[in-house]
């Protein structure tokens, strides 16, 4: 009787290729660091931004994230979101409005940030080198 494993490495022997250590390999998707969206950019504050977002989107559930890409990247109407996501629409609705509420909140955070680097920035170039 052959085992799975030895009908693999015979597979793969006879066809001159190595046995897979698994069925699939995962892969996991690294973004790159706020710093390094910096200096690749130039210090572009759009790409910060971009960066940010895409941190505080990672924090929302999986459901939110679904309810609004639904909802604003395919343009569906809300009872349409629901329908699709096979949920009342009171929870869709509830899910879409802690989401936008959490991006605007982060929007938020993020501008006033800027606004203090900004003033940081401006007033240690003001001050006379003692």
């Amino acid at each position: 009787m052959v085992t799975i494993t030895q009908y693999q490495e015979t597979v793969a022997t006879s066809a001159n290729v190595q046995p897979a250590q698994s069925a699939r390999t995962v892969r996991s998707r690294k973004r790159p660091s706020a710093k390094q969206s910096v200096a690749d950019a130039s210090g572009s504050a759009i790409d910060v931004k971009d960066e940010f977002l895409s941190r505080v989107l990672d924090l929302l559930s999986h459901h939110q994230r679904m309810a609004l890409r639904l909802r604003h990247r395919d343009g569906l109407a809300p009872n349409a979101v629901a329908a699709r996501m096979h949920l009342p629409e009171t929870v869709v609705s509830d899910l879409i409005d802690t989401a936008e509420r959490t991006i605007r909140a982060a929007q938020r955070l993020f501008i006033e940030a800027m606004v203090e680097a900004g003033n940081a920035g401006a007033s240690s170039r003001s001050a006379p080198f003692a």
